[in-house]
């Protein structure tokens, strides 16, 4: 019997996923715990046309996210912080930061995950952050911590 999963299900599949599975599975099983349900060519069509619109927009995305990757090649952040008096800062500039300034500067596409920081930033200097997409593509962002005047 053909069956479209509801939700992801262990050893199985996961959502939106046609499988063939024995009819008394079905019944006695996933039909009961709202798992699946009989994959009818209605419901074929359905997440068929639901594949396609997410590929398409998946796509779109990437795109984007490939424009914006270049662009952080011509982009230096500046942060202006307090700092002690040995130059360290008193809270270190993470990947989550990194990301809300290149949001503000309308690349939204970029991942916090993207941004291959081992550790943040503690220090007062300029540095060189990779930006790597799960897809492989890699870009370069220059950043910039300075002292934050206090007068």
């Amino acid at each position: 019997m053909k069956v479209v999963l509801r939700k992801d299900t262990t050893n199985l599949g996961e959502r939106d996923e046609i499988k063939e599975v024995k009819g008394g599975y079905f019944r006695n099983y996933l039909m009961p715990q709202r798992l699946a349900e009989p994959a009818t060519p209605q419901k074929i069509k359905e997440l068929e046309a639901k594949r396609v619109r997410r590929e398409k927009g998946r796509e779109e995305f990437l795109t984007k996210a490939a424009e914006e990757l270049r662009k952080t090649g011509e982009q230096k952040l500046v942060f202006e912080l307090p700092v002690t008096e040995e130059g360290h800062l008193y809270e270190g500039i993470s990947a989550s930061d990194i990301q809300k300034e290149l949001h503000h500067l309308g690349m939204e596409t970029i991942q916090k995950e993207w941004i291959q920081l081992e550790n943040p930033i503690k220090r007062i200097g300029e540095y060189e952050v990779e930006i790597k997409t799960p897809e492989g593509e890699r870009g370069m962002l220059k950043i910039e911590i300075r002292e934050k005047n206090t007068t």
